[in-house]
């Protein structure tokens, strides 16, 4: 159980980004060009693929504050009680919290403006 946690957290991070992405692709669909920040709101535009954006919205409000969590508790539970493979475990929930600093890193970045037009 404690392995499809630690694997389930790995994916998260990934799958945060590729829907913030699905939602500005999905928005240039819509729209028939590339959304733009502080002009295209991604609340405001309709479209047959625009539910992706419902989609990204719960991950951000529920799902970041669920693998933050789950991280910590993981991480507590693996150091404490030290169940089979428990050196395995930790190891993915770093490589978890690494790819999540990424995340946050490549949103910071963020080559496209797409962060900036979700967030605007």
């Amino acid at each position: 159980m404690i392995r499809i946690l630690t694997r389930s957290l790995i994916v998260f991070p990934p799958f945060l980004l590729g829907s913030l992405y699905a939602t500005w692709y999905a928005a240039w669909l819509a729209l028939g060009r590339s959304p733009r920040a502080y002009f295209d709101d991604p609340k405001g535009i309709q479209g047959e693929f625009m539910w992706i954006y419902d989609l990204t919205v719960c991950l951000m409000v529920f799902g970041t504050p669920l693998f933050c969590l789950a991280w910590l508790l993981l991480g507590l539970s693996c150091l404490e009680k030290r169940p089979l493979g428990w050196k395995v475990r930790l190891s993915e929930l770093a490589v978890s919290l690494g790819l999540f600093i990424a995340l946050l890193v490549f949103c910071d970045w963020d080559p496209h403006s797409v962060t900036e037009w979700f967030f605007d």
